[in-house]
């Protein structure tokens, strides 16, 4: 039972993490920046990589270890959307990690060009983000279940 209970404490807190990370990635972005400001938001995107990460193998735990039975899971057309939705924000937030990683090599006081594409990319996780709270409400509450 504590097992379970400090699994969904951490689940919760990369969850929390994972978004915060987010709309401060959002917030610092532009699409003229100095390098060292681009450094700067790459240490937040770590966090966020290393948040989502908190939250799969967290996520994966309840699912086969110390949740409900992988039947629920596995029974729930909601869990299957939730985990879909999950896969496609980590797949998509690929193209602004590359994009960081890549313009953050240089000097410090050299300014960099961000195409827009990265932000809406960003705007579009966060967007996606938003369904999942509802989604686990509403698998939470047995809805979907087949």
């Amino acid at each position: 039972m504590i097992t379970e209970v400090i699994t969904r404490y951490f689940h919760f807190i990369g969850i929390f993490c994972l978004f915060s990370s987010l709309v401060v990635e959002h917030l610092l972005i532009q699409t003229e920046m100095k390098r060292s400001e681009v450094k700067r938001l790459a240490v937040v995107d770590s966090i966020y990589g290393i948040s989502a990460l908190v939250v799969l193998i967290t996520g994966l735990l309840l699912w086969f270890v110390v949740g409900k039975s992988s039947e629920f899971y596995l029974g729930n057309a909601v869990f299957h959307v939730k985990l879909t939705i999950f896969i496609i924000v980590a797949l998509i937030s690929v193209y602004p990690t590359l994009t960081l990683a890549k313009a953050r090599r240089g000097e410090n006081d050299d300014s960099v060009s961000i195409s827009k594409a990265v932000i809406m990319v960003i705007r579009f996780e966060l967007l996606l983000l938003i369904f999942m709270p509802l989604l686990a409400s509403l698998m939470a509450k047995g809805i979907g279940s087949f």
